[in-house]
């Protein structure tokens, strides 16, 4: 990884009906210094194709591929990861939500960190509604940049609620880590409603349950964020009720190691003096 440069890299852009956003995400994205851009049209049946034909006509580096039919059955959003990385021909790969827009550099100002053990990272998501909940400090799915070779490593993004937080958990057993950057930004387009947060909210609680995560760390974690934005208890109560309501489906050794790394970290926010 340390002879990475920005040239080696495949930007993924999973789209499913992102007309509102997608114009921004692909101006951001075609900004960086990358290789290629690989659009995965997943089903959409608004003007997002028009938008991605007009970006390719416009930039060579822009490729789309079209995903008719589903072979996963929980995560979506995994399987047109999946698509888009078997697609790539870089050896780096950065993966963009469609309503996700990057600054200016953010790949090649990430790139430096991408060197063994790190073989993940990504930069902070700054929310733009004043209804989102800003709950990931650690790497979600959207702006994470990669090792295509650890991807390889973990067979993929899997079918489960929270493949992002798995794949993270894959990482860490066979030794390497992940790493969030708080002064590289990129900005969440998303509008949200208090039910479209509780839906989502939910749905967290069900895939901590579903990679092993223990009740006491998210009840600790929630009341974590009860101190980090008043919609705290909206989320907590939400994961509770996701959590109840399934089962686990993995070991819970990875996600000790997972919970030991998490603990570590905030406590180290908490003693970051605050603005």
């Amino acid at each position: 990884m340390e002879n990475s440069v920005d040239k080696e890299v495949s930007v993924i852009v999973p789209v499913h009906n992102e007309e509102e956003t997608l114009n921004q995400c692909l101006t951001s994205v075609r900004r960086q210094k990358v290789f290629e851009i690989i659009v995965v049209l997943d089903r959409c049946s608004d003007d997002s194709p028009k938008i991605a034909e007009k970006h390719a006509s416009e930039d060579p580096r822009v490729r789309i591929v079209t995903l008719d039919k589903h072979k996963f059955k929980t995560s979506y959003r995994a399987e047109t990861y999946n698509v888009g990385v078997s697609k790539a021909k870089s050896e780096v790969i950065c993966l963009v939500d469609a309503d996700t827009v990057l600054e200016r550099n953010y790949v090649s100002s990430l790139l430096p960190y991408l060197r063994k053990p790190v073989i993940s990272v990504c930069g902070r998501l700054v929310p733009t509604s004043k209804w989102f909940l800003q709950f990931r400090e650690t790497i979600g799915g959207t702006g994470r940049i990669f090792s295509r070779q650890i991807w390889k490593k973990t067979e993929g993004f899997q079918d489960i609620e929270a493949p992002d937080t798995f794949f993270d958990l894959e990482t860490l057993m066979r030794g390497y880590e992940f790493k969030v950057l708080d002064t590289v930004l990129m900005y969440d387009l998303r509008i949200y409603s208090l039910r479209k947060l509780t839906e989502q909210a939910v749905r967290r609680g069900k895939g901590r349950r579903q990679i092993g995560q223990s009740f006491f760390f998210m009840i600790g974690h929630g009341l974590y964020y009860l101190t980090r934005t008043p919609f705290g208890f909206v989320e907590l109560l939400a994961n509770v009720i996701g959590y109840l309501t399934t089962h686990r489906g993995v070991s819970r050794e990875g996600m000790k190691m997972y919970e030991r790394k998490r603990i570590r970290e905030i406590i180290q926010k908490l003693r970051m003096p605050t603005c």
